[in-house]
C-alpha cells in the first residue's frame, strides 16, 4: 500500500480555503499510484479553532466541507482521504475526529479519546471524549487511527498517568497492522527528539508500523514543526518529513504492514 503523508499548514477559521489546499494536494498525485493520503489532526479546522466553534454557522461550514471531502474522494475512487475535522456524535456532541473517506463514503470516524487541558490545551472546553477505539480493514491493512494526545499516555514514559486509558495499547491488541496517528502537537525545545523516541517505542512494543503526520505553522503563541514521520516496526524510522514547512512524501508499506 503506498501512502501519502501531507504535513501542511491550515489557517484556522479558513475552511475553505483548506479545502483548497487539500484539493491541490490530490491533484498533485494524480500522476502516483497512491492508496492514502493522511492530513493531520483539525486540518479543515485549523489548530485550535477555539471559540469558532461555538459559532453555529461555522460548524455548518466544516460539515459541509466534510461532505465535500466525501464527494472527492468519489472523484478519486484510487485514493482514499483520511483528514482531521470535527464532527457531531450521535448525542449531538462536538468530536476532534479522524475521517476517513472512500469512493464518496465515509468508511470510519474516530473521535479522539484523549482531550489534554493543561498548558497551552484546553480541549475538554469544546469536544466530547470518544470512549472508542476501531480498528479498520482498509484496502489489505487493518489501520488502527489515534489522534495526537491519543498516544502520548505511555507508562514506559509517564510517572504519573494523566488517563486511565491508552489508545494505542487498545489498537494494538485489536490487531491493527499499521497505526497512523495525526496530531497538531506544538514545539517545544527538543519536541523532535521526544515524539521520535516515544513512536518508535510504540512500535517496538506493539511489533506495529507508525505513521504520524502533524501540522506545521504558527498561531498565536503556538507553533508547530510538524514532525511527520514513518517508523518500521522495529522502531527504525524510515522516513521524516522537512520540520517547519508543508511538504508531502510517499512511503510504501506491505501486504503486513512492514515499510
Amino acid at each position: 500500500m503506498k501512502i501519502a503523508l501531507a504535513q501542511l499548514n491550515p489557517i484556522v477559521g479558513d475552511v475553505t480555503g483548506n479545502l483548497e489546499k487539500m484539493k491541490s494536494v490530490l491533484k498533485s498525485l494524480n500522476v502516483e499510484s497512491v492508496d492514502l493520503v493522511v492530513f493531520p489532526e483539525l486540518y479543515l479546522t485549523g489548530y485550535p479553532p477555539c471559540d469558532l466553534l461555538n459559532i453555529p454557522s461555522f460548524i455548518k461550514r466544516i460539515t459541509d466541507a466534510n461532505i465535500e471531502v466525501c464527494r472527492l474522494s468519489a472523484e478519486r475512487p484510487d485514493i482514499g482521504i483520511l483528514f482531521g475535522t470535527v464532527v457531531r456524535s450521535n448525542h449531538n456532541e462536538l468530536l476532534n475526529a479522524a475521517v476517513l473517506c472512500e469512493k464518496g463514503a465515509e468508511l470510519l470516524v474516530q473521535g479522539k479519546q484523549l482531550l489534554p487541558t493543561y498548558d497551552v490545551f484546553d480541549e475538554r472546553r469544546y469536544f466530547h471524549r470518544s470512549t472508542l477505539s476501531k480498528v479498520y480493514q482498509f484496502r489489505e491493512l487493518k489501520i488502527g487511527v489515534s489522534i495526537c494526545e491519543d498516544a502520548w499516555n505511555d507508562p514506559d514514559f509517564e510517572t504519573e498517568q494523566l488517563y486511565d486509558i491508552n489508545p494505542v495499547e487498545e489498537l494494538a491488541k485489536q490487531g491493527a497492522e499499521l497505526m497512523i496517528n495525526i496530531s497538531a502537537s506544538p514545539y517545544h525545545l527538543r519536541k523532535e527528539h521526544i515524539r521520535c523516541k516515544r513512536f518508535a517505542n510504540h512500535a517496538k512494543k506493539w511489533n506495529t508500523p507508525m505513521i504520524v503526520v502533524g501540522q506545521v505553522g504558527a498561531n498565536d503563541e503556538l507553533i508547530f514543526d510538524g514532525g511527520s514521520i514513518a517508523i518500521d516496526a522495529n522502531g527504525r524510522i524510515i522516513e521524516q518529513l522537512t520540520s517547519f514547512q508543508e511538504d508531502v512524501k510517499i512511503i510504501e508499506t506491505n501486504d503486513n504492514g512492514s515499510q
